[in-house]
């Protein structure tokens, strides 16, 4: 069970109950699992927390949302985890009136920044969140228009990690994702990645 359904059981009256009656059963994948598939899995599914089995049937490991999107778009800092010493997280404000941000930047950061209102629920950093509308791993130059008239467009990349990300603000795109390297259009993803 995540912490927010006993906060709202607790709300609701229902502390009387047994965790038993408000659990839910645990999502079990193999050590094999492609991150891709699982990331797509767990928001179908809507959880955040998966337990990692081996060969045998033993429990490997447990792995979370935020674990898979570090694999890609590298460390997430929230407010549990403490500062590291490289450069923090940063906006840059171009001429033109874009804004190249670092991928690990938090989205509620983001948002306060330049004024936006991209979503949080699902997502913690710019990256992930970036990630998760391509719905693959998306290479420099890919564009995809979001929430509010906004795109987001691929600026670097380090392996399958997103390193910045340009954000356009309205009538700055064509309304669809386009790929640099294969100059094909995808349209964006409403839906589980």
């Amino acid at each position: 069970m995540h912490d927010r359904e006993l906060l709202v059981a607790a709300t609701r009256g229902e502390v009387s109950k047994r965790l038993r009656e408000l659990m839910r059963p645990v999502k079990a994948i193999p050590e094999t699992k492609k991150v891709d598939e699982l990331i797509r899995e767990m928001r179908a599914e809507k959880v955040s927390v998966a337990i990692v089995v081996d060969e045998y049937g033993g429990t490997a490991g447990l792995v979370t949302m935020e674990d898979l999107l570090e694999e890609i778009v590298g460390e997430i800092m929230d407010e549990y985890d403490e500062a590291e010493h490289d450069s923090p997280a940063e906006i840059k404000q171009l001429a033109d009136g874009d804004a190249v941000v670092d991928a690990r930047m938090r989205i509620d950061e983001v948002n306060e920044e330049l004024g936006l209102h991209l979503p949080t629920e699902d997502y913690e950093s710019i990256g992930g969140y970036a990630f998760g509308q391509f719905g693959r791993v998306p290479l420099p130059g890919d564009e995809i228009s979001v929430e509010d008239g906004v795109s987001l467009v691929v600026e670097e990349t380090a392996g399958r990690r997103l390193r910045s990300v340009r954000i356009k603000k309205a009538g700055r795109s064509n309304g669809a994702a386009t790929t640099a390297n294969s100059q094909r259009t995808v349209k964006p993803s409403n839906g589980p990645i």
